[in-house]
């Protein structure tokens, strides 16, 4: 089974002062140990850069240097398939 990792999971599994760091990584590795794969999109990662980059000062922000950011998003990249998402799927669950 495909599960989709949220922007929410992502940020919390790679950064380890998040106070869920250490029950998000176990979770994942439980589903990964029952055989499910663990996958996010588009969405999902250009939610995790504007997070990392925002600064620390504003709302959530991890205040990252653009480099920083990029070796987290390419962590990311490494470890979550990137599913594509079509133009039309919007519009289709819309309907």
């Amino acid at each position: 089974m495909l599960i989709l990792s949220d922007s929410g999971i992502l940020l919390r599994l790679f950064e380890p002062r998040e106070p869920l760091h250490a029950k998000i990584k176990r979770a994942v590795g439980i589903l990964r140990a029952n055989g499910e794969k663990l996958v996010t999109a588009t969405q999902n990662t250009a939610e995790f850069w504007n997070v990392c980059t925002r600064p620390a000062t504003a709302r959530g922000g991890y205040g990252l240097t653009v480099a920083e950011a990029a070796i987290r998003l390419q962590d990311v990249e490494q470890t979550f398939p990137l599913i594509l998402e079509l133009d039309t799927t919007y519009p289709a669950g819309a309907a």
